[in-house]
């Protein structure tokens, strides 16, 4: 079972998603799905992973 969390954030910039995307892998580890979607107005950050809860 998939197991997506989204959040709208305040980034801005590609640079700074980047940075963010590999802080939270390196914490959370590899096995999630990570990205902004900054065409959005709420600058979107989704979470995804393949298990019934994310830590």
């Amino acid at each position: 079972m998939k197991t997506v969390e989204i959040f709208k954030t305040d980034v801005r910039d590609e640079k700074h998603a980047c940075e963010i995307i590999k802080f939270l892998l390196v914490q959370y580890n590899t096995v999630y799905k990570i990205n902004f979607d900054l065409e959005d107005e709420d600058n979107i950050l989704r979470v995804e992973a393949n298990r019934t809860e994310i830590k």
